[in-house]
């Protein structure tokens, strides 16, 4: 669905905003507002009132000797890479959780005790589109009206696609036009307003990837699942840059 002409009148709104933070704060409160309906049609977008600080609904499955903790942004994703590879998993002694659409305080503290009772790295397997951005700078900041790939609160590694993922797809037999998802407009805003948080988000995730980004078009894990880098399923690879 194209934009309206009020559509694009309150895109100007946060496109104009002073920061970053009150860019997000319109853009979200416009999306609550108003599109509720129509951002489910056009693509993925954020849809939460306020902090739950006293649920999480994160799932994890975890071994007492886990070497390293890898953070997944779907269940679905994760159930897959552990039953696919289950026999490397209990060799490498891998523990896996997911993230909640909407990582909040408490979320962030649960993953932070339990890294910390392993004693392990921590790495987060993201798509290359704005939410999968948005949540690595929300756990990496703990805050999710201000991501940040460069905070602290939560040190993690992006294990998500990026140039390497994009590098190997190029080298299959199969097109990246195959393995991408064009982006709607409304996730397009998505995009530009999570990117001014991060202005320096090709060293996270790639000068091409972020080029792609910028065109429209985003890359989902389940797309390049067979060409996922080898530091993912390898601890030593789990480093927090």
């Amino acid at each position: 669905m194209n934009p309206t002409a009020a559509d694009l009148r309150a895109a100007r709104t946060w496109r104009d905003a002073p920061t970053a933070r009150e860019g997000w704060l319109r853009f979200s409160r416009w999306l609550q507002r108003n599109a509720r309906k129509r951002a489910l049609e056009d693509g993925d977008a954020p849809f939460w009132q306020s902090e739950k600080d006293d649920v999480s609904s994160h799932v994890l499955v975890t071994k007492k000797n886990a070497r390293r903790l890898v953070l997944f942004e779907k269940q679905h994703v994760m159930h897959d890479f552990m039953g696919a590879t289950w026999r490397l998993t209990k060799q490498m002694d891998t523990a896996a959780a997911t993230v909640p659409f909407a990582p909040f305080p408490l979320d962030m503290e649960l993953i932070a005790d339990h890294a910390r009772r392993l004693r392990a790295p921590l790495g987060f397997i993201g798509d290359a589109d704005p939410h999968g951005v948005h949540v690595f700078g929300a756990l990496r900041s703990g805050a999710l009206d201000a991501p940040d790939m460069n905070g602290r609160s939560l040190k993690i590694a992006w294990l998500g696609i990026d140039d390497r993922w994009l590098r190997a797809g190029r080298r299959t037999n199969r097109s990246l036009i195959g393995r991408t998802i064009q982006m709607k407009w409304i996730e397009r805003e998505y995009w530009f307003v999570i990117k001014r948080f991060m202005p320096r988000i090709d060293t996270l995730l790639g000068e091409a990837t972020v080029t792609m980004l910028d065109t429209g078009t985003k890359a989902e894990v389940e797309g390049f699942a067979d060409v996922m880098p080898r530091e993912v399923i390898d601890p030593r690879g789990v480093r927090a840059r």
